[in-house]
């Protein structure tokens, strides 16, 4: 015969949140069996404790707050009954003849208390990866992941216990504060705010507001890049950069990722995703008939309007005698490999990925220069230096359309190997001229002279 335990006193809203954290998990009873385990971290978890066949047996109902102190004795009101018919709750739980608690109080809830933030959020995300448009997913595997990610380790660590309708924009305020990269800042308030709009439009509770909305004008918290993404170094402060990136202690591959990054000025996620067969060593591999070459495939250039309309070409990046040193000195992988490969193994069976598009951005921060530099100011750098170079005539010795081509801000249109290689005489001697630029405010940074670098005959 089952037994079940004696009423105590019932717990209550205030009665829980006066409960505090202790070293060790210590029990609240509510009655009945029921009780709420306080653990050491802070979290509450409402379980059930009863008796049957002679044993004693536990079981988790739910989570506070995600569960109410009602809905959690409506579930043991199930649990009891199933002990009086002679059923064990666990066992009808693990063979699945039974929902399980914390759904089946959520479907039974009727006094009108919204769900949490949490729950919201995962609905919000099974929408998405599971609705069908045209036959597809609204979100990609990667999309999915990055996205629950980021809600995560960036909204969850304050809000996911919350109710909606007791979350405001000073609790929205307060977790963002804690991210400290803008751009995630920026995507972080993104997705709070596309949860409430799920919810309010889901009008299966009462969240009628979206306080992550008004969140949007916050200059800090709205922004995107806040103006520090894209952060350049001042010329005059270019070698003691160099200086302390040579000196930069790095077992990795983010310094020569981070030195090809500047050499090239490249995208960041250009760079990252390049592969072995998009490096030529020889020159002759994409039929330029010049020097070595690093191609950026169309697949991966930023989306511009002629990348959408199919318009856009594979961008070719000459490299200079200092870049291919260091790209000589990478591990050589197989021709699909990526030449930036990332410590951990993708989840798809034999694929290793690239590396993370932080890369660059954590080294900058260990140098002390996150504020100061990013991987995108590389490219306003090289911008900046190279307009201001001129001939022994004063005049440019760069013209802005072959600058702005070898920033790919204006991508070839493909018409065979001319547009491929479009101004690429040009673009060769301005990648040689700022490698040995780069050569100059280092030797200038260490107290030395530099001799130039030239192309290999």
């Amino acid at each position: 015969m089952a037994r079940v335990h004696k009423v105590l006193n019932a717990l209550d809203k205030d009665a829980i949140n006066k409960l505090k954290p202790a070293a060790r998990p210590y029990k609240a009873n509510d009655g009945r069996g029921l009780f709420l385990l306080v653990s050491p971290d802070g979290s509450k978890q409402w379980r059930f404790k009863y008796t049957f066949a002679g044993k004693e047996k536990g079981l988790k109902v739910g989570d506070w707050p995600r569960m109410t102190p009602t809905a959690a004795r409506d579930a043991c009101d199930v649990y009891r009954q199933q002990l009086l018919e002679g059923d064990d709750p666990s066992a009808l739980r693990k063979a699945g003849k039974v929902k399980a608690t914390a759904e089946a109080a959520l479907v039974e809830r009727v006094d009108g208390i919204p769900v949490t933030f949490g729950e919201w959020a995962e609905a919000y995300c099974l929408s998405n990866e599971t609705a069908e448009h045209g036959g597809r997913a609204a979100w990609g595997r990667k999309t999915a992941s990055a996205t629950r990610q980021i809600i995560r380790d960036h909204l969850f660590p304050t809000l996911r216990d919350k109710v909606m309708t007791e979350i405001t924009s000073v609790d929205i305020a307060a977790q963002l504060r804690r991210v400290k990269s803008p751009t995630v800042r920026w995507f972080a308030r993104m997705r709070a705010s596309l949860i409430f709009q799920y919810a309010i439009a889901a009008e299966a509770t009462n969240v009628e507001i979206d306080p992550a909305a008004a969140l949007k004008t916050n200059p800090k918290l709205g922004d995107r890049s806040n103006g520090k993404n894209n952060k350049s170094l001042a010329q005059e402060d270019l070698p003691a950069f160099l200086v302390a990136l040579d000196e930069h202690q790095d077992d990795g591959i983010a310094k020569p990722f981070t030195k090809l990054l500047m050499l090239t000025f490249v995208r960041t996620n250009e760079l990252r995703q390049i592969k072995w067969r998009d490096v030529d060593f020889d020159g002759g591999l994409f039929a330029t008939d010049s020097g070595p070459m690093l191609v950026i495939r169309k697949d991966i250039i930023k989306q511009t309007k002629a990348v959408k309309k199919g318009k856009a070409g594979d961008h070719l990046v000459p490299l200079a005698p200092q870049a291919v040193a260091i790209l000589r000195a990478l591990p050589q992988g197989k021709p699909g490999d990526y030449v930036f490969p990332s410590r951990r193994a993708s989840k798809m069976k034999g694929h290793m990925g690239c590396v993370a598009h932080s890369i660059a951005w954590r080294l900058l921060g260990e140098m002390g220069y996150r504020d100061a530099m990013s991987g995108h100011g590389f490219r306003s750098l090289a911008k900046t230096i190279l307009s201001e170079q001129h001939d022994g005539d004063g005049e440019e010795k760069f013209a802005e359309r072959h600058l702005e081509t070898q920033l790919s801000h204006v991508p070839p249109v493909i018409i065979g190997t001319y547009s491929r290689a479009k101004f690429i005489v040009h673009r060769e001697r301005i990648m040689r001229e700022w490698a040995n630029l780069i050569d100059m405010y280092r030797a200038r940074g260490h107290g030395k002279n530099v001799t130039k670098m030239k192309r290999a005959a």
